[in-house]
């Protein structure tokens, strides 16, 4: 599997998506983008906080997370 062929390339997603609307998608991924593949965890509230941040620092490839 190629990256980007079954869900959307994340390397500067910071700079497509703000940190609520990235916190949102991945409370309930079905709510935020219709028909998403993306399934539902049950990430508690500092995991997504967590996976957030961490998506955030792609926004600028120079930063090593």
């Amino acid at each position: 599997m190629f990256p980007g062929t079954v869900s959307p390339a994340l390397d500067e997603v910071g700079k497509r998506r703000n940190p609520d609307w990235i916190v949102a998608h991945f409370r309930n991924p079905q709510t935020v983008t219709p028909g998403s593949v993306m399934p539902g965890f049950d990430f508690t509230d500092e995991q997504i906080r967590a996976l957030t941040e961490f998506l955030l620092t792609k926004a600028d490839p120079n930063v090593v997370g």
